[in-house]
């Protein structure tokens, strides 16, 4: 749902919890074309794939990302996952070549990027809702197009959760590598506040890739259970947890 936020940023994203309780929300289920689920109710979100999962908790500040295929999850806050990130990427940087630190701009300085929000009027109806069109554009250039739906019993779901994504600006500023992402600026941020997207086509080097294409969104009643881990995973820390998930991606 947040779409290119850097591949550390993209992993970060989940939940805590809540081990007693079992009380029904209303709430919104969201399906991909590809199958891939999201899940948002009180404040909570989860989204799921056949190859990752991740939920973040907007009141407690809490998140987790976790691994169906390897039955592990990590879990904690913001600010302990910048505190390991800062240390998992000095261990990297220090047996990284000059020459990939120089391509990944590590100790360069961080040009943040001119963002543009441009309204486009009426996008149509995607799974039955009405939907605005937003381009975003990034030092001139088009960087991505969103339908967002505006309906109130929908952005109410999920307004608070955006406000976390503030909170993953200082993991940006610690991490020495190259460009702040455009989805941490505060112009990206407020189009987020407008609505919940439900489609989005970004543009990579002249090609279009649609990163979010939803086909279906059922507004229904979400236990909390949903919004836990699933039993029998084992719990890392944040640095094994993502020391190899990265090693996974390198393979």
């Amino acid at each position: 749902m947040f779409n290119r936020v850097t591949l550390t940023v993209l992993l970060i994203l989940s939940f805590f919890i809540l081990p007693h309780f079992n009380m029904l929300f209303a709430g919104i289920v969201m399906t991909e074309k590809d199958g891939s689920k999201t899940y948002i109710s009180n404040g909570k979100l989860k989204e799921i794939s056949t190859e990752d999962g991740m939920i973040m908790d907007s009141r407690t500040g809490y998140f987790i990302y976790f691994s169906p295929n390897k039955k592990v999850y990590t879990r904690g806050k913001i600010s302990d996952f910048c505190e390991s990130m800062s240390k998992l990427m000095d261990q990297m940087m220090a047996s990284m070549p000059p020459e990939y630190k120089k391509m990944m701009g590590v100790g360069q300085d961080k040009k943040t990027p001119k963002v543009e929000i441009i309204s486009e009027g009426d996008g149509g109806t995607i799974a039955g809702c009405k939907t605005e069109k937003y381009k975003v554009m990034v030092n001139g250039e088009p960087y991505e197009i969103l339908w967002l739906t505006t309906d109130v019993s929908l952005t109410n779901e999920f307004k608070s959760l955006v406000g976390m994504l503030s909170e993953f600006q200082k993991c940006s500023k610690i991490m020495n590598i190259g460009t702040p992402p455009v989805e941490l600026s505060s112009d990206y941020i407020k189009l987020m506040e407008k609505g919940l997207t439900l489609k989005s086509i970004e543009y990579e080097e002249g090609t279009e890739n649609i990163t979010t294409n939803t086909v279906s969104l059922e507004k229904k009643d979400i236990p909390d259970s949903e919004f836990q881990v699933p039993s029998g995973y084992k719990e890392m820390s944040f640095t094994e947890f993502f020391a190899s998930q990265m090693s996974v991606d390198e393979q």
